[in-house]
């Protein structure tokens, strides 16, 4: 702001000399990015110190967050722990809202997400063995088939085939 010389006078018609003053008016809205990282973190940066931040801001799918602390050497890098619910297959989300926080000057920020698929169920697995029943006068072989059922693609399986030995009991039953 500034005012003019000569641009007004006293009550003693004397011309006043002007003057100027200026301050920085921020009015721009805070934006930020919400990141999950593969070591189990999520990261929230800003791009400028947030006001009124807090784990209340931050909204998550099928998980929760903890341990959420400003970067001690950036105040605009925020992260948390992630933990993943049990028996989860499909998206984890990691959502702060628009309007959740503000930068210093109060203006209103605005929000953003990540998301990541996840499966934290067990596989299962179903065998059946095809195989002819043995007489008793052959001798056991391992079966002719083995048809392993599985809920999902396996790294590994592993399968043994031990021989037993039908053992037949005469007299009575006990």
């Amino acid at each position: 702001m500034s005012v003019a010389d000569d641009s007004y006078t006293d009550v003693a018609d004397n011309l006043g000399s002007g003057n100027s003053d200026n301050t920085a008016v921020d009015t721009n809205a805070p934006t930020m990015t919400v990141t999950i990282n593969d070591d189990g973190t999520v990261s929230f940066q800003f791009s400028e110190t947030p006001k009124g931040f807090d784990a209340t801001d931050v909204a998550v799918t099928n998980g929760s967050i903890s341990n959420l602390v400003q970067d001690p050497t950036d105040p605009t890098l925020w992260t948390a722990d992630l933990a993943i619910n049990d028996g989860v297959e499909g998206d984890v989300t990691v959502s702060v809202a628009d309007d959740s926080y503000t930068d210093v000057a109060d203006n209103l920020g605005s929000g953003n997400s990540d998301n990541t698929a996840v499966d934290t169920n067990a596989p299962t697995m179903t065998v059946t063995i095809n195989d002819d029943a043995p007489s008793a006068s052959s001798s056991l072989k391992p079966p002719k088939a083995l048809t392993p059922l599985m809920s999902r693609s396996l790294t590994a399986v592993s399968v043994t085939w031990c021989k037993t030995r039908q053992i037949q009991r005469y007299g009575p039953p006990i």
